[in-house]
């Protein structure tokens, strides 16, 4: 019979922000980085880092535990930028750690619509259910929306 690939298949990046467990869409992240020197930038938001030069790009960075409402943390050796692009526009986006990338199956994922029925939730478009464990997967248009 031989390996089968389920066209229904999606992948995602998993990373944690503390106890907790989120995901990216593969198709929206470039690459991870190593915690690299940022420049504080001026009358941002506070969850807005400032900049850093990713191999000769300037990208903006932003701490997505603050983004998320979440207490910040000190920085580690497990620290990492998840550079993503998203329709031309690139920007970091620092994480807890990164944990692997998912291949998970279509009935194994669960619109946050259905779930969430207020807006206090609304960085959340899907929930990945995986043995036992929850992944909230983050919608990056609404996450990235530096104009709230």
């Amino acid at each position: 019979m031989g390996n089968k690939t389920i066209a229904s298949d999606k992948q995602f990046i998993s990373f944690s922000l503390g106890n907790d467990n989120y995901g990216l869409d593969v198709m929206a992240v470039e690459s991870v980085e190593r915690l690299s020197d940022i420049t504080h930038v001026p009358k941002t938001p506070n969850y807005v880092l400032g900049v850093t030069n990713i191999r000769g790009d300037i990208i903006p960075v932003i701490n997505l535990r603050k983004r998320l409402g979440m207490d910040d943390k000190e920085y580690d050796d497990d620290t990492r930028i998840i550079i993503c692009d998203l329709d031309d526009y690139r920007i970091g986006l620092v994480v807890d750690m990164v944990k692997d990338v998912l291949i998970v199956q279509e009935n194994n994922i669960h619109t946050g619509e259905n779930i969430f029925k207020d807006n206090k939730n609304d960085f959340i478009s899907k929930i990945i259910e995986l043995d036992g464990t929850y992944i909230l997967v983050l919608d990056l248009i609404k996450t990235l929306d530096i104009g709230e």
